[in-house]
């Protein structure tokens, strides 16, 4: 039965990173709208990943690093931009956000991920409750 707990444990947590990384390939690959600003993006992108990898971490603290697969999105539109900025060679993406797509935002996902992680073997530290 605890191996049923686990496995299902484990297939939750993957599907909130899958879902995360969703939020984050929207709010990468689409545009502004007429009455958004690019701050409330950050913050919807900043506060989906704080949620969503730390709930990764939290609820799998001995593998906190899988929050990493939230980052899927961003990442993978990244790599098709540096793919063709590579190809093309010109002036076509700004640097700055392939260094976003590529490193900040994965590093985001694994600190966020530590932190659910940390949260929850120390609010547990007390009950004696094993994570």
């Amino acid at each position: 039965m605890a191996s049923l707990k686990t496995t299902a444990t484990a297939i939750i947590g993957v599907t909130i990173a899958l879902a995360t990384g969703l939020v984050g390939l929207w709010c990468v690959f689409t545009d502004l709208g007429p009455s958004e600003f690019m701050a409330g993006r950050i913050s919807i992108l900043v506060l989906a990943y704080l949620v969503g990898a730390g709930l990764v971490g939290a609820l799998l603290p001995r593998r906190w690093y899988v929050a990493s697969v939230a980052a899927w999105g961003p990442v993978l539109f990244g790599i098709l931009g540096l793919v063709a900025k590579l190809s093309r060679g010109g002036p076509m993406l700004r640097w700055s956000f392939l260094i976003e797509t590529l490193l900040m935002i994965p590093a985001a996902c694994l600190m966020f991920g530590f932190g659910g992680s940390w949260l929850r073997r120390r609010l547990s530290n007390g009950t004696g409750a094993t994570a």
